[in-house]
């Protein structure tokens, strides 16, 4: 498979802005082991997971409509909740949205057309800032750090939520390297 063309898994008729909860995932580029390892179910990060973890963390503080709420930082991906909110909206941190607008209905149109503070933009800008300070550190400019892409899973009730926070929250404990012991929490 031709990996400058693969196919998207994002929703057609969904901005990524707006008031709402993400379940997101992002892989590094050929599932390579860059932030540490797992001992005893405990994730322990090394200089470049900490690096992931701290601009993770200062994301909003650069954009006023995220807002972050459990996340880990794993050898080789990041799981994380991410609330993206309308500068007008309030986001309920049980997951809803308290926005007559919650869900967009306008397609994209393309992977290349990021809507300004939309989940698409804040996840562009969190890789290439990691992927820039990751080469510095590592003395290999040019060197892919994450996948192309990223999965996410839109949150449209609670129950869906606090599911996804308890799944991040025990990864370290299911983590089997290549794979990851089936907790499932769709």
């Amino acid at each position: 498979m031709n990996s400058e063309h693969h196919k998207s898994v994002r929703l057609p008729f969904h901005l990524y802005t707006g008031t709402c909860w993400y379940f997101v995932t992002i892989c590094t580029a050929h599932r390579e082991r860059l932030f540490g390892e797992i001992q005893d179910g405990q994730m322990i990060m090394n200089d470049l997971g900490r690096l992931v973890e701290e601009e993770w963390q200062r994301s909003p503080n650069l954009r006023k409509e995220l807002v972050l709420d459990v996340f880990v930082v794993m050898p080789d991906h990041l799981h994380g909740l991410v609330g993206l909110k309308s500068v007008s909206d309030e986001l309920d941190e049980r997951g809803g949205a308290h926005s007559r607008a919650a869900l967009q209905a306008e397609p994209l149109r393309g992977s290349r057309d990021r809507a300004p503070q939309s989940l698409s933009s804040f996840i562009a800008q969190f890789k290439a800032t990691t992927t820039r300070r990751i080469s510095e550190l590592r003395h290999a400019r040019g060197r892919r750090v994450w996948q192309p892409s990223f999965y996410e899973h839109i949150l449209r009730m609670a129950e869906k939520t606090e599911a996804a926070r308890n799944y991040i929250l025990t990864n370290p404990e299911r983590y089997q390297g290549d794979k990851e012991k089936s907790g499932i929490w769709m």
